[in-house]
């Protein structure tokens, strides 16, 4: 699972926005990606896309079936 992001905040809180990719480079639809360590999560779209806010400090963890989860 390949990722890009782009965030965008304040110290307290960012909103990490980005797309969630294939080693082809295709979109993963309904990938979840979760705030660890907490249950902040969203899914992406039909483009791969995703949205969350995420408290200062801590990691994303990305998830599908079939594909071994990524933190960063």
């Amino acid at each position: 699972m390949a990722l890009f992001t782009l965030i965008v905040g304040s110290l307290s809180a960012q909103t990490v926005k980005g797309t969630v990719k294939d080693a082809s480079g295709e979109p993963i639809i309904g990938a979840t990606v979760l705030e660890k360590g907490t249950k902040n999560a969203v899914v992406t779209d039909i483009d791969g896309n995703f949205s969350i806010k995420l408290s200062s400090g801590n990691e994303l963890q990305f998830s599908y079936i079939g594909m071994k989860p990524q933190t960063v």
